[in-house]
């Protein structure tokens, strides 16, 4: 319990046998949390068998995958603390970043959601990974002055669900925080380790599903989050240098991630994926302690 407050964690799961292990083990060592909650969708691995050895955990489980909207809305529903925590089960939390995530809730009763800091582990000696650590670095600058939530997240139980259909489940959570008058804060000093795609064709997967996400919140609900803007990221790369140190690198990033944008576009347009369920990019996954 923090300063009063019950902490729940919850983390959903599709076919997440490489890393989960590793993600409890450091969870279950967290004194701050009061309750570990894994929700296994559709798993078709060793991932349902290897959160059962974990006595400590909550495992529920769904038969088939919905869409990890489904699962945060399980994790809602079965949860029983006043601050929860979303953590990506392909994640590692560095020690103390959930105590920095969930302290400012604890401590500020303006404050109704915060985001941690994803740090990527791809090498930057490919196109694809230099994209990968460029795109995370400008999310990480852009949201000190913007703030920008993912991968981790903590927040007030001041709503019950969302919509099942999102494909931005953290995106949308803080647009409603936000629309209940609370502010939402960025802690850099949060930090969880993660890995981006290692393949073109994931990161293209990755990023098109990402902007469809956003543009349907933008749609719906009237909320564009922070990194949307074209003009505030190549603000970024004219001031931080990154034309001048990789020209060719960041020419090569700057436009995926337009044609990205423009895929999702048409995705749009043609109401494409509206299930809330995507393809998983596979090389995001297994985190190894070599890496670290």
């Amino acid at each position: 319990m923090l300063d009063g407050f019950r902490v729940s964690i919850g983390v959903c799961c599709y076919n997440e046998e490489q890393n989960i292990g590793q993600l409890l083990a450091s969870l279950v060592h967290e004194t701050m949390l009061d309750e570990i909650i894994v929700i296994a969708s559709g798993c078709t691995d060793n991932t349902v068998s290897i959160v059962k050895t974990f006595s400590q955990v909550h495992l529920l489980t769904q038969e088939k995958r919905e869409g990890k909207a489904s699962a945060v809305n399980l994790f809602l529903e079965a949860s029983a603390g006043e601050i929860l925590v979303l953590e990506s089960a392909d994640t590692l939390p560095l020690p103390n970043s959930l105590q920095r995530l969930v302290e400012p809730i604890a401590h500020y009763p303006n404050i109704g959601a915060t985001g941690g800091r994803p740090r990527p582990l791809n090498i930057t000696n490919t196109m694809t990974g230099y994209t990968v650590q460029l795109i995370w670095e400008l999310h990480h600058l852009t949201s000190l002055k913007y703030p920008k939530i993912g991968e981790a997240i903590a927040f007030r139980r001041v709503f019950q669900k969302i919509p099942q259909e999102t494909l931005v489940d953290e995106t949308c959570i803080d647009s409603i925080v936000r629309g209940q008058g609370y502010k939402v804060v960025y802690v850099p000093d949060a930090i969880f380790l993660n890995k981006g795609p290692q393949t073109l064709p994931d990161l293209i997967k990755q990023r098109r599903r990402v902007h469809l996400g956003h543009l349907r919140l933008k749609s719906e609900l009237g909320f564009e989050i922070s990194t949307l803007s074209p003009m505030r990221t190549f603000n970024l790369l004219l001031r931080n240098g990154y034309f001048l140190r990789s020209p060719i690198g960041t020419l090569f990033a700057v436009g995926l991630e337009a044609y990205c944008r423009h895929l999702a576009k048409e995705d749009f347009k043609h109401s494409v994926n509206t299930s809330g369920v995507w393809s998983i990019s596979s090389t995001t996954k297994h985190l190894t302690s070599k890496e670290m």
